[in-house]
């Protein structure tokens, strides 16, 4: 990742912890980084508010932090990027990379919302949608609260982005939001249309499409998105041998880049849910964004720990990325994909998953979008 002139710099070596009295952002964000550095994890928990505690617990949190230093390395510079909507956010240098922080506190000075995401440069391909800006008062990647706002005001004001339509009386599978579709075709849901990049699946193996049954309850950057999972040659996606997540044919096998591009944000460190279980304080679980050469941005969640790539490195289709697991939102082992138009995950429009050839229940397509519950794999070219 590139590094970055900084009109503030906090040099970190030895923060003292704040006096309960005098909590703010300043002295928030020091003890939040300078545990960090220590690899004391602990009292950043205890800062943080009874609802953030209930969604993450002391252990997650501490693997989770566990991840993000296994990734990048320590803090070694803070930037303060604005102020907004109850929350800071700071651009964060470490030791191998660049990451943008939000940090909220609530009415009574309890850590309400910490969030690390991918500070998005200027892109190496030029984007076709101009300068991302990352910053604003919106998180570009998804919130683990679900719907509730963890910084108190609800920064959309009284549109709910998750319940009613963001996009006025544009639908995005009825009507085309893009403008001119770069997919070529009228709805992704299988129906042959133009292939706007090369793309392939993730898992060399034949797998079922599960989702979206129905597009309309998802988020908008995610109504385009494919979860697929692995079977075996009858069909099945578990041995029927033992109830846990090794009874599945998928779990653990490789995931593939599906197209060449730069990798735009690693999230690594999460644990794989018990069957049956999620983890809704980080959805995404493990994951890779790819930014592809068109400025798009292709999305792998819920894989195993130990993601086999780094932020800023460039991948060509077929490179490993991981390995099927179940961290996040997620209660069986999958690989969900989806692609958006843009980084932010709040409001970005989804774009078809379009692969240039597939078997598609035993049939050969070309440039074809698959619907929930065909069964498909890789067509040998």
């Amino acid at each position: 990742m590139k590094k970055f002139l900084f009109a503030l710099l906090l040099l970190l070596g030895g923060f003292a912890a704040p006096a309960q009295d005098t909590f703010d952002y300043q002295t928030a964000s020091k003890l939040v980084f300078d545990h960090y550095n220590h690899n004391d994890y602990g009292p950043i928990y205890q800062r943080y508010s009874p609802e953030r505690k209930a969604s993450m617990s002391l252990q997650q949190n501490m693997e989770y932090f566990m991840g993000l230093k296994h990734q990048v390395g320590n803090v070694v510079g803070v930037q303060l990027a604005g102020m907004g909507q109850g929350a800071a956010t700071y651009i964060v240098t470490f030791e191998r990379g660049t990451l943008q922080c939000m940090l909220a506190l609530n009415r009574v000075r309890e850590i309400s919302g910490l969030e690390f995401a991918a500070y998005n440069p200027p892109s190496p391909y030029g984007s076709p949608y101009g300068q991302p800006q990352p910053y604003g008062n919106q998180n570009p990647y998804q919130s683990p609260y679900g719907n509730q706002n963890p910084y108190g005001q609800n920064p959309y004001g009284n549109q709910n982005p998750y319940g009613g339509n963001p996009y006025a009386n544009q639908n995005p599978y009825g009507q085309n939001p893009y403008g001119q579709n770069p997919s070529g075709g009228q709805s992704p849901y299988g129906q042959p249309v133009n292939v706007p990049f090369s793309l392939r699946l993730p898992l060399a193996s034949t797998s079922v499409v599960m989702s979206p049954a129905n597009p309309a309850e998802c988020h908008p950057s995610q109504r385009a998105a494919i979860d697929l999972m692995q079977v075996d040659k009858s069909g099945n996606a578990r041995r029927g041998r033992r109830n846990d997540l090794y009874d599945y044919v998928g779990y653990g096998s490789g995931v593939y880049a599906p197209c060449d591009g730069v990798v735009a944000l690693v999230i690594d460190g999460v644990p794989d849910n018990p069957l049956g279980q999620n983890n809704p304080a980080a959805p995404l679980g493990n994951c890779v964004v790819i930014q592809t050469p068109q400025g798009l941005f292709l999305v792998l969640a819920h894989l195993q720990r130990s993601i086999k790539v780094q932020t800023g490195q460039p991948i060509t289709h077929g490179t490993l990325m991981g390995f099927c697991g179940n961290s996040g939102e997620s209660v069986e082992p999958h690989v969900h994909m989806h692609i958006q138009d843009r980084p932010d995950f709040n409001t970005a429009l989804g774009v078809p998953c379009v692969f240039d050839r597939l078997v598609v229940n035993g049939t050969s397509r070309s440039g074809y979008s698959p619907a929930p519950g065909e069964v498909v794999k890789n067509a040998l070219f």
